[in-house]
């Protein structure tokens, strides 16, 4: 029901202002009324430009770590990848720049700003004038209509932090500019780094930026800015275009062509024709699914909501719902990048991790949500994005591993950069080494393609990755104690003690064999439905059984080494070794009690606390082992309100008065997973079972939801009243019979090809 955000004051901070966005082009909206500002940014922004970072010691050091670590000289394994085994950073997404709008004095009166998600607008009212923002994806451009009460005017303007200019050709205003080719922080994380930024109209992306009016007054033009007086109504399309081509070529666009035929477009089209088509775009997208926590419209702003976080939980839960799925909408669609760190919204020339693609769990988390609340072609990019880097991955595979396949480690970027990061530094083995990324990306498509029916091009795709990343683990796993282990290996971004030191190389790691294990179990099974590559699938079900699985410290918790070491950090945001639990799905409580047992006593040595995207992914790995209180307590700690701006905290948490998620600061990955989290806590589903309300919290005693979609591609709409289930719909496009679970019992249900199975309590 909740499907508005309110605020009654301007936005100070990029942390208070409203984002909309089509994919591609990103805008935060300030709303103010002396001055509004617009930061702008493109999802193919960023610097550098396509190739690939050679490391001709990296083989011979991997082949010597592996020693290391069976030797048990744990530290000179580490120390020998870090030295000689990693390669140059990734590069940095790019804020485009600001548009200015200088209003004509006037007395402002009552002040209200709404992002109406259903619609993906951002109205302004202060009395004087109303002002709206939206970002079409079918017709590629943002528009800008200003109202006023009496004739009046603005004065317009444009600025960047990369290399740029600004230019006007008598109907519009243009700025033109670059991105650095050679981008860097020396330093990055010391109190005053070391910035460089280096240019060459010849190499690096080039971008345009054009904005057009259309108004009753009078439009004249200086060399940079562009003046309007005597209006009541103003419209400004404002197109935006980058020269990138693809991660493999260089960047030639003619990006300033593209920018014109979009202003064109959209004039002729006209202000009430472009609204309509974007708002049924939308809305087409948004409307396949609706939750309700509460009866009551809310119109309370985020930031007074989390000052009553307990009473009002059912209020931001549902508002954070919504705005997850809206923020999807807004940055993933078909044809663009897929979301980063940010999404598609930073205004840093120098990002905290460059805003680029952390996949070691980050940009997983970006789409865990979609195939169940209706976005699954929301859900393309990131296959893209997967295809992209197993191009880039066969050489990184060829020249680091010697390894058929491909691979890519921690960090990805718009050009599939595929190597180790963190060239030459110490203590960066933790996150640079890791090298079972597509792993968790190739389970996702395929956890991704169980929500489709049959989709046999899809199941292509994926099959292609799976079994090229199946060869990359088969050609470098080792046997070790009868048992084939990928080694060495880290679990990413947490370490032990070790010699009075802080290391995090060991022989193998939970969650690489989990993933692993997962992968191979995907692919036979894959591999069988589409009646191919038989072969394979034996040498892969003959691997299955010798692969080490994890193990058990005294006390019953999973390890998350091949060693109980001592911990460094036992309260750790990543809970990478309850992959399993969660998203892997190996482990259920009704499946494997014992290891399920396990991954709960893990996660509660790690503690609830954590930063923003920890905390969601907690909610999930609670749901899944049924604990109503703990997802409660969680998704109370969610809303902690974070401060603004939001600096840097490993431990912080929380939700930015926008409803932006806190690391802090701001990552996006924080409102998809918690989307996720709310998700499995309604409806969990898998192999023909669905499960309604196995993780309800009390404060959701009552409520509705409609569109979910269960695996098996069975739409869902579920209504329930003091924590019962009073009615279910379910609707296949398939005959079906599937299990489901709900008010404490079981029941087999027949499903007939598209008409609905209604329960009434």
């Amino acid at each position: 029901m909740n499907n508005k955000i309110y605020f009654y004051r301007p936005a100070a901070h990029f942390e208070e202002a409203c984002p909309i966005g089509n994919g591609s082009i990103g805008a935060m909206v300030y709303g103010r009324c002396d001055t509004e500002k617009i930061s702008l940014n493109h999802d193919t922004f960023w610097s550098g430009e396509p190739g690939t970072h050679k490391n001709p010691k990296a083989y011979d050091a991997f082949v010597k770590a592996r020693e290391l670590v069976f030797e048990g000289r744990n530290d000179e394994a580490q120390d020998l990848i870090e030295d000689n085994f990693t390669s140059d950073d990734c590069e940095y997404y790019l804020p485009v720049g600001n548009i200015w709008i200088e209003f004509d004095s006037h007395e402002s009166g009552e002040y209200c700003r709404v992002l109406d998600m259903k619609e993906s607008t951002v109205d302004i009212n202060d009395g004087f004038f109303d002002m709206k923002h939206f970002i079409s994806y079918p017709d590629k451009v943002m528009v800008t209509r200003i109202s006023f009460a009496k004739a009046s005017g603005i004065i317009v303007c444009f600025d960047s932090q990369v290399k740029h200019s600004v230019e006007c050709d008598g109907a519009s205003l243009i700025m033109t500019g670059h991105a650095p080719y050679c981008h860097y922080a020396k330093n990055e994380w010391t109190e005053n780094p070391e910035h460089t930024s280096l240019y060459d109209d010849k190499k690096g992306i080039g971008f345009t930026l054009i904005q057009h009016p259309c108004t009753n007054g009078n439009v004249s033009f200086d060399s940079d800015k562009m003046r309007i007086t005597d209006a009541t109504e103003i419209v400004l399309y404002t197109s935006l275009e980058t020269s990138f081509v693809r991660f493999d070529a260089l960047p030639n666009a003619n990006h300033r062509e593209k920018a014109k035929s979009a202003i064109i477009k959209a004039v002729k089209l006209g202000y009430e024709t472009l609204l309509k088509r974007h708002i049924d775009d939308v809305r087409s997208v948004y409307d396949r699914v609706s939750v309700s926590f509460t009866q009551a419209e809310n119109k309370i702003t985020p930031e007074e909501l989390m000052k009553d976080r307990k009473s009002n939980l059912p209020i931001l839960s549902e508002l954070m719902f919504n705005f997850g799925r809206y923020l999807s909408i807004a940055s993933s669609r078909q044809g663009s990048e897929a979301t980063n760190l940010q999404g598609i919204w930073n205004e840093n020339l120098y990002a905290p991790w460059r805003c680029d693609y952390t996949v070691n769990i980050n940009t997983q988390m970006n789409y865990w949500h979609m195939p169940m609340t209706g976005l699954l072609d929301c859900f393309e990019p990131l296959i893209d994005k997967l295809e992209a880097i197993a191009v880039t991955g066969r050489e990184t595979a060829k020249e680091f591993y010697h390894a058929d396949g491909f691979t890519c480690h921690h960090n990805t970027d718009v050009w599939a950069h595929t190597e180790p990061v963190a060239k030459g530094r110490r203590i960066t083995a933790l996150f640079s080494f890791w090298y079972m990324s597509p792993a968790w990306f190739i389970c996702q498509l395929y956890d991704a393609f169980q929500y489709t029916h049959w989709n046999i091009d899809f199941a292509k795709r994926i099959y292609a990755l799976q079994k090229e990343f199946c060869k990359f683990c088969l050609s470098i796993m080792t046997e070790c104690d009868g048992k084939l282990i990928l080694s060495p290996a880290t679990s990413p971004e947490v370490g032990f003690w070790f010699n009075e030191r802080f290391i995090s190389v060991s022989a193998w790691t939970a969650v690489n064999q989990e993933s692993c294990y997962k992968l191979f179990e995907d692919c036979i099974e894959l591999t069988h439905m589409l009646g191919e590559d038989e072969s394979f699938a034996e040498k892969l079900s003959e691997a299955l059984p010798k692969l080490q699985m994890p193990i058990l410290d005294e006390d019953g918790r999973i390890v998350e080494w091949d060693k109980d070491y001592k911990k460094f950090d036992p309260t750790n945001r990543h809970v990478s070794h309850c992959w399993g639990l969660y998203p892997g799905g190996l482990y259920t409580p009704d499946r494997d009690p014992e290891m399920a047992k396990a991954c709960e006593m893990a996660l509660l040595e790690r503690g609830l606390d954590g930063t923003g995207w920890s905390t969601s992914w907690k909610i999930s790995l609670m749901a899944m082992l049924g604990d109503k209180e703990k997802t409660e307590e969680l998704l109370f700690r969610q809303f902690h309100s974070a401060d603004v701006p939001g600096k840097v905290d490993l431990k912080g948490g929380g939700t930015y008065p926008n409803l932006f998620d806190a690391h802090p600061p701001f990552q996006i990955d924080g409102n998809f997973g918690i989307v996720s989290g709310i998700t499995n806590l309604i409806m969990q589903s898998d192999k023909g079972v669905i499960k309604l309300l196995p993780a309800l919290p009390k404060s959701f005693a009552s409520g509705s939801v409609k569109g979910l979609l269960a695996k098996g591609g069975v739409r869902c709409d579920i209504t329930w009243k003091d924590g019962k289930i009073t009615d279910f719909t379910l609707l296949s496009n398939v005959a079906k019979t599937i299990e489901v679970i709900y008010n404490s019992k079981s029941v087999m249900i027949e499903l007939k090809e598209k008409e609905p199975f209604e329960f009434r309590g």
